[in-house]
């Protein structure tokens, strides 16, 4: 029997989208002009802000005062409730994301599509605890285990594999476990093995791929775990830093003067990536185009933006893309 540590959450995914869209309508909300006014509510904005960074806490607390704030409108307060039951989910308390939905849809005088949103979410999260509910098996107690391997991500896939020399990388800590449990005959000693995760996080390349050769026996379980403790997080993606105002002026001009301070532009020299996906996909309603062998920009919004050699394009509210893979632009 083998027991292996849960893939890594995209909860930060879907907080971070749904605070960055929380954002884009506090600017916006229930007002008339022809441009985009200064923000209506700006602690909804800014609670957005915190839970797309996480900050559970401040943004719980922001959405609640604003939801509380009779003198904003009903889309402000509508919205801050969804965010509020968003920090909800984010904290684990499936109880409290519900009772919030359900203060929503009692307030008639809230937009509707805010209400039909959430009686979705109720129903939907009513049917996954169902369905976990019923896939969800206690697991036996785990005898002590007769060998340990150690990983960290500042180890060393040289090393032994103990707590003084751990291995850098899981598929090490697996070929380990599998020489033991060859040197074993197929076979490993009563207990096991288990393999400790530090804290930290770890770089994956590829899927860690687990064969029947990884499975051990009730008496004799490979484990997988983290340290007591510790996060250790399995990280696939890359961090793109250096995020900055684009300042080239033929760019800016095909912006709308609106967005043109809220453009940001990346350098992607030096990025360790090889492949950047599909340029034609689109991402949370925004397409991005970066492919090294162009010469000018893909269409990825409704506007064709005109062909450039070099840097980066952007134009629109919901396109995109970048060439020859120097920098793009994100908004």
């Amino acid at each position: 029997m083998k027991r292996l540590a849960p893939p890594p959450s995209r909860k930060a995914s879907r907080l971070t989208a749904l605070g960055l869209a929380l954002a884009t309508c506090a600017v916006r909300c229930a007002c008339a002009e022809p441009t985009p006014p200064a923000s209506c509510a700006p602690e909804l904005k800014s609670a957005a802000q915190a839970l797309a960074e996480g900050r559970i806490e401040p943004a719980a607390a922001g959405f609640e005062a604003v939801a509380a704030d009779p003198s904003l409108p009903g889309f402000a307060r509508s919205l801050a409730l969804l965010g509020l039951a968003e920090a909800h989910l984010a904290r684990g308390d499936h109880g409290a994301a519900v009772a919030t939905w359900q203060r929503l849809a009692a307030d008639r005088t809230l937009p509707q599509l805010h209400l039909d949103r959430a009686a979705r979410r109720i129903d939907a999260l009513a049917a996954h605890d169902d369905a976990a509910a019923a896939c969800r098996a206690e697991l036996p107690d785990l005898p002590a285990p007769a060998a340990t391997f150690h990983v960290a991500p500042d180890g060393d896939d040289a090393g032994d594999g103990t707590a003084n020399g751990p291995f850098r990388t899981l598929d090490r800590a697996r070929a380990a476990v599998r020489a033991l449990k060859r040197a074993g005959g197929s076979r490993l000693a009563p207990g096991g093995v288990q393999v400790i995760l530090a804290g930290g996080t770890y770089p994956v390349t590829q899927t860690l791929a687990l064969e029947p050769e990884d499975s051990g026996v009730a008496g004799a379980p490979i484990v997988y775990r983290a340290a007591s403790g510790q996060t250790p997080v399995l990280a696939g993606g890359l961090r793109i830093k250096g995020w900055r105002p684009v300042t080239d002026p033929e760019a800016l001009d095909r912006l709308s003067p609106p967005a043109r301070d809220r453009v940001l532009e990346a350098d992607l020299t030096g990025i360790d990536a090889a492949d950047w996906g599909d340029p034609t996909a689109p991402a949370n309603g925004t397409s991005i185009a970066a492919r090294p062998e162009s010469t000018g920009c893909r269409r990825t919004g409704r506007r064709r933006p005109r062909p450039r050699p070099s840097s980066a394009c952007s134009t629109g509210p919901s396109s995109s893309c970048a060439t020859p893979g120097t920098s793009f632009f994100w908004h």
